[in-house]
């Protein structure tokens, strides 16, 4: 467990500390280290970084961006503009329940996004 909490930068270092010790945001490492202990192909993170202070923010997008990089699938649902402009490369916009457009790589860009998020007149 020592080195899933290194590996998620859990502070302080303590991995027999009572869970309700810690901050919200060491929580929220906690919760990614146990997903970590099991063979999964796919996660998926569900405003992952909601309440967190911005050092854990940092921790999470690193630990995001490597398990990508390990060859997982990573579906991130996220109301956070800046995390999906930069952790995606594919993402739907949705309004109202129904996606509205699908883009991709470089057409990922702040004002593609927030055309298609808004309610336009008919």
């Amino acid at each position: 467990m020592s080195s899933l909490a290194e590996k998620v930068q859990l502070q302080p270092f303590d991995s027999d500390r009572e869970m309700d010790a810690f901050s919200g945001g060491n929580q929220q490492k906690v919760l990614i280290a146990k997903m970590l202990t099991r063979d999964v192909k796919l996660f998926v993170f569900d405003e992952p970084t909601v309440g967190v202070d911005v050092s854990t923010r940092v921790a999470i997008y690193r630990l995001i961006a490597g398990l990508c990089e390990a060859g997982a699938g990573v579906l991130l649902i996220s109301s956070d503009l800046p995390e999906v402009l930069h952790l995606c490369n594919r993402a739907y916009v949705m309004f109202r329940g129904s996606i509205q457009v699908e883009l991709q790589g470089s057409q990922i860009t702040e004002d593609r996004v927030l055309s298609h998020f808004f309610e336009r007149a008919a």
